[in-house]
């Protein structure tokens, strides 16, 4: 079945190269460039401003309570991306096992840098 939309023909994109790694330890090159092609080839998309990443740890806390709480502030967050008209990408596995802990959300982070073009990556300054 032919594509809805003119530009999305069946060349490659950045998703075909092989050596595309979500992991920290392979950095991404030239991703400003890659992005542009992307989105000059998609052109219908319109950019998002804003998605909210966030996770929790892939296994069940110790205290029940915790458990809940957890999941009253996914809700939360949620409502919030809902009403505010904002996308959400919510992780709980470890993308890259060696990374555990708090340094999990590099990966999740890179993950929904690659797979969302067409979301602008915020850098923050001064921290």
């Amino acid at each position: 079945m032919p594509s809805p939309f003119p530009s999305d023909s069946p060349g490659s994109t950045f998703y075909d190269d092989p050596s595309l790694d979500y992991t920290i330890s392979a950095p991404m090159k030239d991703w400003d460039r890659k992005r542009s092609e992307w989105m000059a080839s998609h052109r219908w998309i319109t950019p998002r401003k804003m998605i909210l990443v966030i996770g929790s740890q892939p296994t069940a806390c110790k205290n029940p309570t915790d458990d809940h709480l957890i999941l009253r502030f996914f809700k939360n967050k949620a409502d919030y991306c809902r009403l505010h008209g904002y996308d959400i990408f919510y992780n709980n596995i470890l993308l890259q096992p060696k990374m555990h802990t708090f340094w999990a959300k590099l990966s999740a982070v890179k993950f929904v840098m690659i797979s969302h073009p067409k979301t602008t990556m915020m850098k923050r300054k001064n921290l």
